[in-house]
């Protein structure tokens, strides 16, 4: 496998908390990377909560309230729907 790519599990778990986000109108990504300590996990769920940010800044403009000390993202007009 080429060193410099990885297994797309990020993008999956982005994929994941953007569905997650307009079902429940908020969300909190945690990245699947344990390194050798806590602070690798941490920089690898930074790192997720970024790539997450600019993705939905993208996609849906601003829309949502981000809070990167507990990795969360709320939908700022969330309106619960029952379909």
């Amino acid at each position: 496998m080429d060193k410099g790519r990885g297994t797309g599990r990020t993008t999956r778990i982005i994929d994941k908390a953007v569905q997650d986000l307009f079902a429940n109108g908020i969300v909190r990504i945690e990245d699947h990377h344990f390194g050798e300590n806590e602070s690798d996990h941490r920089r690898a769920t930074e790192f997720a909560f970024k790539k997450l940010l600019i993705r939905l800044r993208s996609e849906h403009g601003d829309q949502f309230i981000f809070n990167k000390n507990t990795f969360t993202v709320k939908v700022k007009y969330y309106e619960k729907r029952t379909n």
